[in-house]
């Protein structure tokens, strides 16, 4: 119930411009932007596009930055911020993330980003680029799921729990069908979805191996990135594992190969970390403590809020705003730059959203 009036108050403020009147203590230090794919405007796909809520397009991209120096903040690598972030001193910040490593990042980011001259890090699964063909394939399954789903008017999970046939004749019905996928495998062991998708590609012929390919970039393709000054790669994990439901020992080698892969390929340091999936059933003290202990000199979650100055105190659990998706609107970024969501969540005592 709260969270739908936060919503249905957010969307309001977004459309009234109140953005405008938000106190100046919620702005706080800056912050740091979370995005995924930067492509152009795809097609309709019949109204059925779960994953576009991963994307935005160039051209959001660079009305963003000019957005964000709109409102005073200076556009930094995460070194420079994490560092404005301890002292607490200097010109408001933003740092701009991109996680997973998909060649678009490439393809169309970089070209924004460059011609602005923005910083910007890519968190990589240090699996993901020479996983091809291997037994670490990447596991793509919310780009299996919606393929298969977009292809058939009636899909049969064989999983215990759901109904043996769902109907997805009408965008409706497939996007239920992907939700309800997604919700099933929440709470469960990584290796049972892996294994299901898997399974699933096999029976309706995706090639997870072409899928990566068409859709990853290689490790020369993130030498090349990380090559120009604007670039910071950072570790997603080995696998982008959910870290919480690894046991201590599988944690600790999941922060500490992916740092030391991403750092013999590139032949340079691997500071920061991105907790894979971000939110409260992904994060907690034990991975943050974890993150601390790999050596890295911060870590970012999918918490979606400012910085502020008792941030401090958790940079292994630092929040970042998403900018993807239905979020592509210059008045919802001013109200999250400005901090109105996260303090109307305050305000409605709600939990941590990620």
């Amino acid at each position: 119930m709260k969270k739908d009036l936060l919503a249905a108050a957010v969307k309001a403020l977004s459309a009234s411009g109140a953005h405008r009147f938000t106190p100046a203590r919620y702005r706080g230090l800056g912050a740091i932007l979370m995005l995924h794919r930067v492509q152009p405007e795809a097609a309709d796909d019949a109204g059925f596009a779960p994953n576009r809520e991963l994307s935005v397009t160039p051209d959001f991209l660079s009305r963003a930055i000019d957005i964000v120096r709109g409102e005073g903040l200076e556009c930094v690598s995460l070194d420079e911020g994490l560092d404005r972030l301890r002292r607490g001193t200097g010109q408001r910040f933003c740092v701009f993330t991109l996680d997973d490593g998909y060649r678009d990042n490439l393809d169309y980011a970089y070209p924004v980003f460059a011609a602005a001259r923005v910083p910007f890090t890519i968190f990589i699964p240090s699996a993901w680029p020479a996983g091809f063909g291997q037994s670490h394939t990447p596991d793509l399954w919310w780009l299996v799921f919606e393929q298969v789903i977009r292809s058939r008017d009636m899909f049969e999970p064989g999983l215990d729990g759901l109904p043996r046939l769902m109907r997805t004749d009408s965008p409706r019905e497939k996007l239920s069908a992907f939700q309800r996928l997604d919700r099933y495998f929440a709470g469960r062991p990584e290796c049972e979805r892996r294994a299901f998708t898997t399974n699933l590609a096999a029976r309706h012929g995706i090639d997870l191996d072409a899928l990566a390919r068409a859709t990853l970039m290689t490790w020369d393709e993130i030498a090349g990135l990380a090559s120009s000054d604007l670039v910071t790669i950072g570790s997603h994990g080995v696998t982008h594992a959910n870290m919480m439901r690894l046991p201590d020992a599988e944690l600790d080698a999941e922060l500490s190969r992916s740092r030391e892969k991403i750092e013999a390929r590139l032949g340079r340091p691997c500071r920061h970390f991105a907790f894979p999936y971000g939110d409260a059933s992904a994060t907690g003290d034990r991975v943050f403590a974890a993150a601390q202990r790999a050596g890295y000199d911060g870590a970012v979650t999918t918490t979606n809020r400012p910085l502020y100055r008792e941030d401090r105190e958790r940079m292994f659990a630092l929040p970042r705003i998403n900018l993807s998706g239905a979020r592509q609107d210059a008045a919802s970024l001013l109200l999250q730059l400005r901090g109105l969501p996260h303090a109307l969540r305050l305000a409605l005592k709600l939990p941590r959203v990620g």
